[in-house]
């Protein structure tokens, strides 16, 4: 290797296999092997980025090296308003944009799920023919589908790429519609009663080359879960059924559908990677992410309390009175949001506390060091201008104590206002019901989760582990604190399976079987299985 500069002859080596074989010979050690030759990196081609390790080293964190966006083509990197994808991503980036993988993520709240997503949808869209490709979105809650309908159509704009929500809260959109549609948003029934005239749109199956489920932990749900599991036994049916039809005339060829599931912290996620397979048999590639992942760590609490009534509504009522010391443990002084199960439960919780308050500062004045949530006296002043400004009045004199409650009956304007006033940080406490969780940007230091029961119809029934994750994930503020604290209060004998919820041990489970017959049943009379082998490949 003489005549090459010392400091040059490394490059030279591992840039050229052959070189690196004589330099090999020089030094009496055997040739390069076929399989370790294919990892010596080869020179770029044009086009490609040259990453030098000592000038521009990439980030590392968690032992992740980040991926730039720089890696991307040019037209889709200004979808990305920062130079880094975090570790999730990066840890991800590969088999999302890169391959055509099926691939099951489970990660925290907040760690940047939907940028795989986004990913996924990028690399489908990248292909041959993936101007006319379809993108089935599935999320747990209308809600949800929602916020996220809004932020792709004004994300994927620029691109030309369009996005139309399908739920119950849409009009039925047309064929042509959903045929015009890059990205369908929808929920697991909205989709479901859809698919069941699938024969009626053949041409429109065959487009749908990508299914993104998030929060699949919704298959725990006894309802919700059968049907999603419904849904994507029957596109994989539909695929394979146009794929073995040969005399059909479609205008396009019928590929493969990938699926990618998102989820919360599960034990047993391999199992979706089973459920999730490819058509060859290889299970979808897993990732898994725990809470040090979270950009904002969070402190979980379940507390359990004796249940004096088998009457659900009493037993609530009682945990008002203990409200005031948990946050005098956990608040830290910081903003709080209290979600409970009805509106009649928030304006009693709130209630509550302003008359905890009174009780501390009976002879004391409306503010000062002593009062649990208004401190000074220009908070004071701008709380009761705001009470000046609010249509409701009950909720006019709770907020001078720095306390107020939030749900569907307020107005508008007042809705506006307390949600202003919390992100200022005037007041210190809103107690809420759980709609609040989802599609209102209003995070917290502590949040409460107080019972764990709902009222449904003429009954309680438990929150879903969606709404308990959607409402956990309010705790946190990103722009303002490193740590958030999450409380869950419930009784005796609930305590158990929350601990093991909000720690990740909760383990996913199908809830077809409960409703089996009845799915078998309908699928039969779709004709989506018509023999006793497609029944068992179903």
């Amino acid at each position: 290797m003489t005549g090459l500069p010392e400091h040059d002859s490394t490059a030279a080596l591992t840039s050229s296999p052959a070189l690196l074989d004589q330099d090999r010979q020089c030094r009496r050690l055997p040739p390069i092997r076929q399989r370790d030759r294919d990892l010596v990196p080869r020179q770029p081609t044009a086009g490609q980025s040259v990453l030098n390790p000592e000038v521009n080293a990439r980030p590392v964190v968690a032992g992740i090296n980040l991926e730039p966006v720089s890696v991307l083509p040019d037209k889709y990197r200004s979808l990305f308003n920062f130079p880094y994808f975090n570790a999730v991503q990066s840890a991800c980036f590969q088999t999302a944009f890169n391959s055509a993988r099926n691939l099951v993520v489970t990660a925290p709240t907040g760690s940047g799920k939907t940028v795989i997503m986004e990913l996924a949808i990028l690399q489908q869209l990248s292909q041959p023919e993936g101007d006319n490709a379809k993108v089935v979105y599935i999320a747990p809650t209308k809600a949800l589908c929602n916020e996220r309908n809004k932020d792709w159509q004004q994300k994927f704009r620029t691109l030309g790429i369009t996005c139309n929500e399908l739920t119950g809260d849409t009009n039925s959109l047309s064929e042509n519609e959903i045929q015009r549609s890059n990205i369908i948003v929808t929920t697991p029934e909205k989709w479901d009663a859809t698919t069941r005239r699938w024969r009626d749109y053949k041409n429109l199956m065959c487009l749908v080359r990508l299914i993104l489920v998030d929060e699949c932990h919704m298959l725990n749900e006894a309802t919700r879960g059968a049907t999603l599991e419904v849904v994507i036994s029957r596109m994989k049916t539909v695929s394979l059924e146009l794929q073995r039809d040969k005399t059909r005339h479609l205008t396009q060829r019928t590929k493969v559908i990938r699926f990618l599931a998102l989820s919360a912290t599960a034990p047993n996620i391999e199992d979706i990677a089973e459920w999730l397979k490819a058509q060859d048999g290889s299970f979808a590639e897993v990732r898994q992410f725990g809470e040090e992942f979270r950009p904002v760590q969070l402190k979980k609490e379940v507390l359990s309390y004796f249940s004096p009534t088998s009457n659900y509504f009493r037993f609530e009522a009682t945990l008002d009175f203990k409200l005031m010391q948990v946050i005098e443990k956990f608040a830290d002084h910081k903003p709080t949001l209290v979600f409970c199960s009805t509106r009649r439960s928030v304006t009693t919780a709130a209630e509550q506390l302003a008359k905890a308050c009174a009780d501390v500062m009976h002879a004391s004045g409306a503010y000062g060091p002593l009062h649990p949530f208004v401190k000074t006296r220009e908070q004071s002043d701008y709380l009761l201008e705001l009470k000046s400004r609010l249509v409701d009045k009950t909720l006019g004199g709770l907020v001078i104590n720095g306390i107020a409650f939030h749900n569907g009956g307020l107005a508008m304007s007042d809705r506006n206002a307390i949600e202003t006033a919390f992100l200022l940080g005037r007041l210190a406490v809103v107690c809420a019901t759980s709609t609040l969780a989802v599609g209102v940007n209003l995070p917290a230091h502590l949040v409460i989760i107080k019972g764990t029961m709902q009222y449904k119809g003429p009954t309680y029934t438990p929150y879903s582990e969606f709404d308990i994750m959607q409402m956990l994930g309010r705790a946190g503020r990103p722009q303002f604190d490193n740590s958030g604290t999450a409380v869950i209060m419930t009784d005796m004998q609930r305590s158990r399976t929350y601990e093991d919820m909000v720690s990740g041990k909760q383990v996913i489970e199908s809830s077809l079987h409960e409703s089996l017959i009845e799915h078998l049943n309908s699928e039969v009379v779709l004709g989506a299985i018509q023999t006793l082998g497609s029944a068992i490949e179903w």
